[in-house]
């Protein structure tokens, strides 16, 4: 239970020159002040790390910025982490904006459910000067939020047993929406490296705060997504990179399978999301006409090609070109 909570805002950065300064203002018109800013470079070759010290020595806050061997984004943050001193963490993507309130609003979130130790804030996502989405919790299924959490002030209060399952389907956390207690960040191993090369390496720890922590859904629209052909979200529509994307979705799920304790229910829902996400990986990987990794992907799985023998046809097509 936090009385008081001390916010540390971890960022990764790689090559973010351009971006960085925006996101970093961003913390700075914050109507909350964070207790400290950590930004992890991650082995950029432009001028990110000039920009983010010139940055936030000039919004006058507590921080530090340094720089390792490019590692990935999930080694970024967990290096940040270990440099913060708050007791509340706070993920923000070095390319992404908070609007002014997003630290206020978490805490209010916090005052009012002082039990709470996970925190995600709804978010919009843009390309440019055009928005894509106004609002990721907006396009939730029929339902949704009335089966996964209680509502409360300031949005739901997940239902752990139900959570879990229903975020198999659909997922309404973005990193840069994401806060989690050290408690419990601490308690479940924090963020796990392993799966950083994967599209979905951010959702290992995303998926142990919903099984272990208390929740609070935040249906306040105050973190920006900027979507550009840099950034990995915006190549997730071509079939090569939605196939990665799946493949790092399954990756997870398995891993949960074998390290948590998941009641019967949840074990057969996931078992079955791993299925349906790497029958989707496969023939996103064939239609991407990427020969070899379709067909690896194929063999490391044979039990889809009995579930669906369209899959053997396809791997016949890739061996003999009609």
């Amino acid at each position: 239970m936090l009385t008081s909570p001390s916010f540390s805002v971890i960022i990764p950065a790689f090559n973010r020159e351009r971006m960085l300064e925006n996101c970093l203002q961003s913390i700075g018109q914050q109507t909350y002040r964070p207790y400290d800013i950590i930004v992890c470079d991650d082995g950029s070759i432009d001028n990110s790390v000039a920009v983010a010290t010139a940055t936030l020595n000039s919004l006058g806050m507590k921080h530090e910025v340094f720089s390792v061997k490019n590692g990935g984004p999930s080694r970024a943050r967990r290096l940040a982490v270990e440099r913060s001193s708050g007791n509340f963490l706070l993920f923000l993507d070095s390319d992404d904006l908070w609007d002014p309130e997003y630290i206020e609003t978490v805490a209010c979130a916090l005052h009012e459910s002082p039990s709470v130790n996970v925190t995600v804030m709804d978010f919009r996502e843009v390309c440019g000067e055009a928005t894509l989405r106004n609002s990721k919790f907006n396009s939730a299924p029929d339902n949704f939020w009335t089966t996964v959490g209680t509502p409360v002030k300031y949005g739901y209060l997940g239902d752990r047993k139900r959570l879990f399952t229903e975020t198999l389907k659909f997922q309404p956390c973005f990193p840069s929406g994401l806060g989690i207690s050290r408690g419990l960040y601490d308690q479940i191993g924090g963020i796990d490296i392993s799966s950083q090369l994967l599209l979905s390496e951010d959702s290992h720890l995303t998926r142990k705060a919903f099984l272990h922590g208390k929740v609070y859904f935040i249906d306040r629209t105050l973190v920006t997504i900027q979507l550009h052909k840099n950034n990995r979200s915006a190549e997730s529509n071509e079939q090569y990179n939605y196939a990665r994307k799946l493949l790092g979705k399954a990756y997870v799920l398995r891993r949960i399978v074998k390290e948590e304790d998941l009641d019967n229910e949840q074990s057969r829902n996931t078992t079955r999301e791993i299925f349906k996400t790497e029958h989707a990986a496969l023939n996103a990987l064939y239609w991407s006409g990427n020969k070899a990794t379709f067909m690896k992907a194929l063999r490391e799985r044979p039990g889809h090609i009995l579930r669906d023998p369209k899959l053997l046809l396809k791997a016949a097509s890739t061996l003999i070109p009609f």
